[in-house]
């Protein structure tokens, strides 16, 4: 059952994503960032609302508020615009190194275990990442280029902001062990960089349009990853983290289909970018199943 839900949230991910990427050409990063985190924040109201409890703990609650503004709120602005500049599967192929980023980083903080698996999956993933950019190519108008090497520091830093906030969140979960809790704290610590932001920048506020145009572009995709996240969440609830976190990872593996039947005028996948999306997969999969 939670290998299902995982695996279907990965789904859901990967067609939300391809989903943005369409609606990327007729908008912007920053808009889409709004947008999909205000749909989101509306489905967390109606179904988890109901769910929290009434009592809250300050220390974890300003972790979460923390998590949130870095690992949602700023992550979302650098996703979306690597997306841009890189294309849907390989941007999601290079994020998707961050258990990697999670892992040392939970060796420097917690003083968990070097072990030999998570050097073997380093240097496995590493390798994924470098054909991934080797074979990563998207079209600009009818002609066909290979983005510049500063645009992958976007998913980059992606992954290693989501990395390192998945120890804090574990460090929070231990002091105080509501989950949907800090889902919701995070999103609407999300809106509130997002309103800051809009109130002290002329450029982000006139970008951050949201309106009817831009929720035609985005709902659909704003749906898709908060679903897939609460799927998420129970496969977590229910199943093994051994079994479960390393199937997470399958979404830039569906994502590089999508690419290919739905997004050919946008990206190209390559040979090299399918060997790369593999290789960090079975990278990742070492370093967080064993």
């Amino acid at each position: 059952m939670a290998e299902a839900l995982v695996i279907s949230s990965s789904l859901l991910y990967a067609v939300g994503i391809a989903s943005l990427r369409r609606g990327l050409v007729k908008s912007n990063f920053v808009s889409a960032s709004v947008t999909t985190m205000i749909v989101e924040t509306i489905v967390i109201s109606v179904v988890l609302l109901p769910l929290l409890p009434k009592t809250l703990n300050l220390y974890a609650t300003m972790i979460f508020l923390f998590t949130g503004v870095f690992s949602l709120g700023v992550v979302r602005l650098l996703y979306f615009k690597g997306m841009e500049r890189l294309g849907a599967s390989t941007n999601a192929s290079i994020f998707a190194v961050y258990p990697l980023i999670g892992s040392f980083t939970a060796v420097l903080l917690l003083g968990e275990k070097l072990t030999p698996n998570l050097l073997l999956g380093t240097v496995i993933t590493v390798v994924g990442a470098f054909l991934v950019e080797r074979g990563s190519a998207v079209y600009q108008g009818s002609s066909l280029r290979k983005p510049s090497k500063t645009a992958f520091t976007y998913p980059f830093t992606c992954a290693v902001l989501v990395g390192t906030a998945w120890v804090f969140r574990k460090i929070a979960l231990n002091i105080y062990g509501e989950p949907l809790v800090g889902i919701a704290i995070e999103h609407l610590s999300s809106l509130l960089l997002y309103a800051v932001l809009s109130a002290v920048s002329r450029d982000f506020h006139r970008l951050s349009s949201v309106n009817r145009e831009s929720f035609k572009l985005f709902w659909k995709g704003g749906i898709c990853i908060i679903w897939g996240f609460i799927l998420r969440f129970y496969a977590v609830r229910i199943g093994k983290v051994a079994v479960v976190v390393p199937l997470m990872n399958t979404s830039p593996l569906f994502l590089l289909f999508f690419a290919h039947f739905f997004l050919k005028r946008l990206e190209r996948v390559t040979p090299s970018l399918v060997a790369g999306t593999i290789s960090v997969f079975t990278g990742i999969v070492l370093i967080t199943a064993f």
